[in-house]
């Protein structure tokens, strides 16, 4: 008796596995992939909307001093902020906005000095 019960058990798992994966090729088949439409990316995307990396320039400065771009390290860390800045736009305008609480916490901190 629980050999029958195991046996339909095992049977019946079997079966579903072999629906589940027959449904998956199926619709894997049948699906029209819209992603490519004739190769050309301005229909993906009608407003002309493209990532790019933007041009990191050869001189850099920040507070008067050059910033070495020919170090390895510098360039990528400068390349991390220029694409952060250029596509992470929220958080650019949040920074920009809350940046007048920091600015104005150590004019007081100054001050106090």
């Amino acid at each position: 008796m629980k050999d029958n019960k195991s046996n339909l058990y095992f049977i019946s798992l079997g079966i579903l596995i072999t629906i589940g994966i027959l449904f998956i090729i199926t619709v894997l088949l049948l699906t029209e992939n819209k992603t490519i439409a004739n190769g050309n990316p301005d229909e993906n995307f009608p407003q002309g909307y493209r990532i790019v990396s933007p041009e990191i320039p050869t001189y850099l400065e920040f507070a008067g001093e050059e910033i070495p771009t020919d170090n390895f390290e510098v360039y990528e860390r400068m390349e991390r902020e220029f694409l952060s800045n250029t596509y992470w736009h929220s958080a650019t305008i949040l920074a920009i906005k809350r940046a007048w609480q920091v600015v104005s916490c150590n004019r007081t901190y100054i001050k106090e000095e």
